[in-house]
């Protein structure tokens, strides 16, 4: 695990430093990142929402930011790369993590966990335990998962959750917030107005920022030494009724 000393580090770089001051200003803008262990799954979301293609960089570990008037709204969208089995060391992992939230001055008002529809794989699983394990528990006030499909959906949403067993967990971990996204749809379709709609009514009012980030990672850098000394007085424990 990543110590805090060394995202202190990172947070200091000039590459860093940079991201911070390219960043726009987030007053009028809504910062959304995408997330998920399926790439090109991702990037048809991300073509859905901003009403255009546009040829990516072939790293597959690199944040990729675009940005586009939407329905009004000026939308900032953060592609961030798979966390869980992925090619990225630790300190990479971190990095990357890092300079998503501080692409999305004042902060991401949402994530959004695109997972396929149908039987849910041990990948998609453990990515969303990734990202829950980096951001910490309250990425899960900023989370809405994205159910995609190729084919028009029968029924609502509800009833897709009570047929599709594996959804339900990542349906309660964002609170309920999700929604089923077509992939395969005309640019008339309502469903990007509505998804928009919904990220602005339910998940804007305070944005996951970079100090909630930083707060997050000293959680994180807590909690594994207390771990580590309950395993030290574990081991301590052992020895003495040996003795």
């Amino acid at each position: 695990m990543i110590s805090f000393n060394v995202l202190i580090k990172l947070y200091k770089t000039p590459k860093f430093l940079q991201c911070q001051l390219c960043s726009l200003s987030g007053s009028q803008r809504l910062n959304l990142v995408l997330c998920g262990s399926n790439r090109e799954l991702k990037s048809s979301i991300s073509d859905l929402i901003l009403g255009q293609r546009e040829r990516r960089p072939e790293s597959r570990s690199v944040c990729v930011r675009r940005e586009s008037e939407v329905c009004g709204r000026l939308i900032s969208l953060v592609e961030l790369p798979a966390l869980y089995r992925s090619q990225l060391s630790e300190e990479e992992v971190m990095r990357e993590t890092l300079r998503c939230v501080s692409l999305c001055d004042p902060g991401v008002h949402a994530f959004l966990l695109v997972l396929p529809e149908g039987r849910l794989t041990d990948e998609d699983k453990r990515e969303m335990e990734k990202i829950q394990n980096i951001f910490c528990s309250k990425v899960d006030n900023h989370l809405m998962v994205l159910f995609t499909t190729e084919h028009a959906v029968s029924g609502n949403t509800t009833d897709f959750i009570r047929h599709n067993k594996t959804a339900k967990k990542p349906a309660d971990s964002s609170g309920q917030r999700y929604r089923i996204l077509e992939t395969k749809v005309g640019k008339n379709s309502k469903q990007v107005p509505e998804l928009l709609d919904e990220i602005e009514k339910t998940l804007t009012t305070k944005p996951y920022s970079l100090y909630m980030y930083v707060q997050a990672q000293e959680e994180r850098v807590q909690q594994r030494l207390q771990e580590s000394h309950k395993e030290e007085l574990s081991l301590m424990q052992i020895k003495t009724s040996f003795n």
